[in-house]
């Protein structure tokens, strides 16, 4: 039954992990730029 579950909302689950990583390289990028630009 978990098994079951975790199948049904893997795709979910990796979208939601890959939009998380995507916007933490996202606010990384930025933040060096600012760094470099002082």
């Amino acid at each position: 039954m978990f098994l079951k579950v975790i199948f049904i909302y893997w795709p979910l689950l990796s979208v939601i992990i890959a939009a998380a990583l995507g916007r933490l390289v996202h606010n990384a990028k930025i933040a060096d730029r600012a760094l470099e630009g002082q």
